[in-house]
Order: C-alpha cells, then structure tokens, then sequence
C-alpha cells in the first residue's frame, strides 16, 4: 500500500519533457576573490584581490532513482589554480571532484548547488626557516572543499552563467598551524555540450522530489591524527565512537540524531601548555543533530552537537562533523568526515562502522 501510495505520488510530481541533450560538458570557470583574515596572523596576507581559473568536466546523471529525486544533477571533476596574491602563501592549486545539484529549473535556466571533497596544494606552507611569517597552513597537500551557487543559461549547446563560490583549503590540524585559506568569490562559467545529440529522457521532478529512504540505525568509530602546539611536538591520536538514528523525511534531505564519545590525544599537552587543568582520561561525551543529504549509497553529512560530559573546556561547548559517509553492501559503511569547533578544525575522521537496520 505505502510502495502504490508512493509512486502515485512520484507520478503526480512529474513532468515529461523531451529534448535533443549530450550527457557530457567542457567548461572553464574564471573566479575574483580574496583571502578571508579571520585570524589576525592572516591579515599580513591580504595582499589584493585573487583571480583564479578552473576547468572542468561535468556529466549529467539521469539513470538511477535518486538523481531524478534531485532533478538530474550533475557529477564533475575541476582542475583550478589560483595566485595567492601573498608571499607567505604563493599560488594554490586544486583537483576536486563535485556534485551539482540543481535547486530550480526549465528548459533554458538553472540555479545549482555545487560542492565537492578534493585534494589542494599551496606552494608556500609555514616553514620555520624561510617562511614562519606563513601561519595560514603547514602543509603543501590539504583537503579541498569548494561550496557554490550558480546561475546558468543555456543558448543551443552552449550554457553560460554567474555564480557565488568559497575555496577552503585546510589540512584538518594534522599538521600545525592551521588557520586554513578561505577564498569567497565571484565567477562566471561557460560550458559547451560535448558528444552526438541524443533524444534523452528528461523527465524531472518539479516539486523537490519526494524521499523513499528508510530510517536508519548505524554505528561506527573513526580514527584521526592531529598535532597542537609548539610546531613540529608529534602526532596525537583521536578516537570516537559514533551512533546515529536517521530519520524518514519526505523531502530530499533526512534528519540525524545520535550519541559521541571522544577520546583526544592532544588535549594534555594543550592542557598543560595552557596551565590548565590536565583533562580526565574518560575523554569526552556529546550528542548531535543534523541534516542528512541521501545520495543513493553516498550521505552528505553537516551535524551540530554538544558536549554534555567534557572536562576540557578551551574548545567550547559545541562541535561539529561535516563530511560523507558511503555505505558498502547492505550494512557496511566508510565514513570520512572533518571534526570543527564552530569555524576551527579539529581533526579528520576516518571511520568504519555497520548499519544495525
């Protein structure tokens, strides 16, 4: 009855159109921006604006259930570079795959959300000898997030369009200092259709799609190495165990609930560098909450929680874990996600865990 119910409603919030389309895109992005000073160690390395040149390859998908849910998004991979504009920095570099998720949509136009998990490079990291000035990142190699919105419109094979986008390169504290590079922009973007025309299946959601996903109970632990201050001290081990409950929703995006323990190895020595008082050795407790994005096997994660058992009080009372988790199977799953206080990194997760029900 529920599976009848439900597909009479996916039929209700249908649209069949037909059109002469190509699954695959060659487009280039050119970006204007600049290097956002949230510490005052970063100021010095507000040098001018930052221009910034991406290319990429993008394919439509429009064959399994959930991308028509979400409109027929699109999957790509972008090689970009960019000059810093500091000495301290140099120029940045980024191959990043992404998902771009259209949020409106006809024929002609569209407005997407566009973000993805890459790797990043900046050739000038801190260096204690030639380049202690540099405290925004110690590391040449870092994970990459870019996050935009972007308007297009298509003229033939052609599409065009303007958008708003933010770089965040950070090495998620696995080696100190850490500040991270945040570079907003604006941009514009022009792709061109590449293959044969195909009469294709266009057939889209208008209504945002309507969720089939199950509740979900999971449960996994992850592993992370980190460092803290003073530079070049060692790597500390973090450790949690995580147990989440997934709510159904009848949209696109799901909701989270579950319990944490923490287990960090470099609050002692930040304890003690402080003066503070050392941390108990039971660790640390928390709950969290927050919206799932359900992409067939693949989950969007971005929770909020809060300690309600911590002894170490420098960090805050709030957490959170913003990343992917990819299910194996029926009931295994990978899960690689960054662990913030608010807008300070912690550390990387990576986790392997078994989905309960």
């Amino acid at each position: 009855m529920l599976r009848a119910l439900t597909t009479s409603l996916l039929l209700l919030t249908t649209v069949c159109l037909h059109a002469q389309e190509t699954a695959w895109a060659l487009g280039v992005r050119g970006g204007y921006g600049y290097l956002i000073a949230h510490h005052d160690n970063l100021k010095r390395m507000v040098a001018g604006h930052i221009p910034s040149a991406e290319v990429f390859l993008e394919r439509k998908l429009d064959h399994k259930g959930w991308h028509m849910r979400y409109g027929k998004p699109s999957w790509g991979i972008g090689f970009w570079a960019a000059d810093l504009r500091a000495d301290e920095l140099g120029n940045g570099f980024r191959l990043t795959p992404y998902l771009s998720l259209p949020l409106a949509q006809d024929e002609h136009q569209a407005l997407h959300l566009r973000f993805g998990w890459g790797i990043g490079y900046i050739t000038r990291p801190f260096n204690r000898e030639d380049n202690y000035k540099g405290q925004a990142i110690g590391s040449y190699v870092n994970v990459n997030m870019p996050l935009g919105l972007e308007y297009t419109r298509r003229i033939g094979r052609t599409v065009i369009g303007a958008g708003l986008c933010i770089e965040h390169q950070s090495n998620g504290a696995f080696k100190v200092p850490n500040l991270g590079v945040n570079i907003p922009s604006v941009q514009l973007v022009v792709k061109h259709d590449v293959g044969q025309l195909e009469e294709r299946d266009t057939t889209v959601f208008v209504c945002g799609g309507i969720a089939i996903n199950p509740d979900r109970l999971v449960a996994y632990a992850t592993v992370g190495l980190k460092e803290t201050f003073p530079v070049s001290s060692g790597k500390h081990s973090c450790l949690a165990v995580v147990i989440g409950y997934q709510f159904h929703s009848f949209r696109k995006v799901s909701w989270e609930a579950g319990l944490d323990y923490f287990r960090n190895g470099a609050l002692e020595q930040r304890a003690d560098r402080l003066g503070l008082e050392a941390p108990s050795a039971w660790g640390q407790l928390g709950i969290h909450g927050g919206p799932v994005l359900v992409l067939g096997r693949m989950s969007l994660l971005l929770h909020a929680g809060v300690y309600v058992a911590n002894s170490f009080e420098d960090d805050g009372l709030i957490f959170n874990r913003l990343g992917l988790r990819h299910q194996l199977g029926r009931h295994w799953l990978v899960n690689f996600t960054l662990k913030t206080h608010l807008a300070t990194a912690d550390h990387f997760e990576l986790g392997f865990g078994y989905r309960i029900r």
